[in-house]
């Protein structure tokens, strides 16, 4: 939507739901539902973008065309964001079709549907598997490499590094920003605008697949540290968000960097080590090292994360671990 259709859009909310504040991606407004339309803290969300909204006190949420009814009696016709179509992005669809369907034996132990649902393929002739990355729209933007694990074996447990499948290989030239996404968060976007839920994040791709293997809704930042898209896509769709990054010393200074600038507008908790875990060791580091229903014991024990501003208003970090 360009940026005149939202100004008249928050004119509209403005003048029929009284004054909002901005939150992510979109605004709050006190709920008319509840509490006469009186309380006080603002939780009804909107997206003007998305034209949806979502009541966090009251649990029900739709879209803003029928809420703007609900309130004035009057049919409204607002607009709404204008998905690009797939030919507009830098990587073609058809691409995905130079690799092979993912093989059984690859990624043993994951639940076949998510690796289906997210779209894997594998490059037979580099011994890769290969990731998608769509953004919220659906659009194809990227596409990862990673080695798999007989290939990590092989090279004596040497770590896969982030590969683009670009010109130099296949003659496709694109540019891909990892930091603007969330993987694979295009598959319950729009749900999630209408339903806010509690929702987890990781750092790689295959954290991502082994959490969601468990039915948990599992993301990856595809780094250690969260961009500020990536914190608008989280707040903008979630109740609660829980952190789990690598436990090493890039993956901890993210999570609590991360955790410290979302204190602020949403619920944090982190999933924090074992008493006896050995930070000198690699192994058992990442959530894919645990087993399905380990993971989510470790999800559901984990510590809301509290954060304290001394006198002198210098922010001071708490970090308890389960």
């Amino acid at each position: 939507m360009s940026p005149p259709a939202i100004d008249h859009v928050l004119g509209i909310i403005q003048e029929h739901l009284g004054r909002f504040r901005p939150h992510g991606n979109g605004v709050m407004v006190r709920c008319p539902f509840h509490s006469d339309g009186r309380e006080r803290t603002p939780s009804l969300s909107i997206s003007p973008g998305e034209g949806v909204w979502y009541c966090h006190a009251c649990g029900i949420g739709g879209y803003l065309n029928t809420l703007l009814k609900k309130v004035t009696g009057k049919e409204f016709n607002l607009p709404t964001v204008d998905i690009p179509k797939e030919d507009e992005t830098g990587v073609d669809p058809s691409f995905l079709s130079l690799f092979d369907p993912l093989p059984d034996h690859i990624l043993p132990g994951y639940d076949r549907y998510e690796l289906k649902k997210a779209g894997l393929r594998y490059d037979p002739y580099r011994e890769r598997i290969i990731y998608p990355v769509r953004d919220k729209y659906w659009r194809l933007v990227g596409i990862v490499g990673r080695l798999t694990q007989e290939e990590i074996e092989a090279k004596n447990n040497r770590v896969g590094k982030y590969k683009k499948y670009a010109k130099a290989e296949w003659g496709v030239d694109y540019i891909f920003h990892k930091s603007d996404h969330l993987w694979p968060f295009h598959l319950e976007y729009r749900q999630r605008l209408l339903r806010p839920r509690p929702i987890i994040l990781v750092e790689g791709f295959k954290a991502a697949l082994w959490l969601r293997s468990a039915g948990l809704p599992a993301y990856a930042v595809m780094t250690a540290s969260m961009s500020k898209s990536q914190k608008n896509l989280a707040l903008c769709s979630a109740t609660r968000v829980y952190l789990w990054f690598d436990w090493n010393s890039a993956g901890i200074g993210g999570m609590i960097k991360a955790a410290e600038e979302l204190y602020w507008a949403t619920r944090v908790f982190i999933v924090a080590p074992p008493r006896n875990f050995d930070f000198t060791k690699k192994a058992n580091d990442q959530p894919d090292d645990f087993s399905l229903d380990v993971v989510s014991d470790m999800i559901a024990n984990a510590e809301r994360y509290n954060s304290e501003r001394s006198r002198t208003r210098k922010r001071r970090t708490k970090w308890t671990r389960s």
